[in-house]
């Protein structure tokens, strides 16, 4: 069995969660998340903003909590299952008890990535390089989201054979035109006085690191 471990459940992920159950059955997995999982509504740490993304987050496949306090009890899930290989969103924090925990058992582990070079300077990426190779070299295969992740995994001189891709997914459905897709949006045209020209959304913070600005730069 395959198994995924995660912070917690996110917008991008669930539906692929989802998705996987109904059409690749033939392959069982298992999420688990090490954060505390509730069924209420996320809040942003950063503006302390209630945060609903209009979508089920806990439906429609296995996921189980893990503890990252008890690492042995993780062990033991993870033997009963019996899985064989799992794939992280991360490595520091809650992550490290529980990924040790499955390499004690002989479990292969890879890391999803999705950090960039661009917002690192020459002198923090030659640190992180010499700093994370003890804590790469863990991982058997490191997924990242594109070509910028690949670019920071071939600096950090990691092996283009140990690179997947692994890019965040759409459900293309939800987002599909429909007639109540269409109804809201002359309502909310109409409400804000747009005409039939094309709209882009951002949904971003403002603040620096999540740049609002690059769009209209674009």
């Amino acid at each position: 069995m395959l198994a995924f471990l995660l912070a917690k459940p996110t917008q991008f992920d669930a539906p692929f969660f989802a998705w996987w159950q109904l059409h690749m059955s033939h392959l069982p997995f298992c999420v688990f998340y090490w954060q505390p999982v509730g069924t209420s509504a996320d809040t942003d740490t950063e503006t302390g903003a209630s945060l609903n993304w209009g979508i089920p987050l806990l439906e429609g496949y296995p996921w189980q909590q893990a503890d990252p306090g008890n690492p042995a009890a993780f062990a033991a899930i993870l033997a009963k299952l019996e899985v064989h290989y799992l794939i992280s969103n991360g490595w520091k924090h809650g992550f490290a008890p529980l990924l040790q925990a499955a390499r004690s058992r002989g479990i292969a582990t890879g890391l999803r990535i999705d950090s960039v070079l661009w917002n690192k300077s020459a002198v923090e990426l030659l640190i992180r390089r010499v700093v994370l190779r003890k804590a790469y070299s863990r991982f058997s295969h490191f997924f990242s989201s594109g070509a910028v992740g690949d670019a920071f995994l071939n600096r950090m001189g990691i092996p283009q054979a140990q690179w997947g891709r692994w890019p965040y997914a759409v459900d293309e459905q939800f987002f599909a035109p429909s007639a109540q897709h269409d109804a809201a949006s002359a309502q909310l045209r109409q409400q804000w006085h747009i005409d039939d020209r094309p709209v882009v959304l951002a949904i971003c913070k403002w603040n620096d690191r999540e740049n609002p600005l690059e769009l209209l730069k674009a």
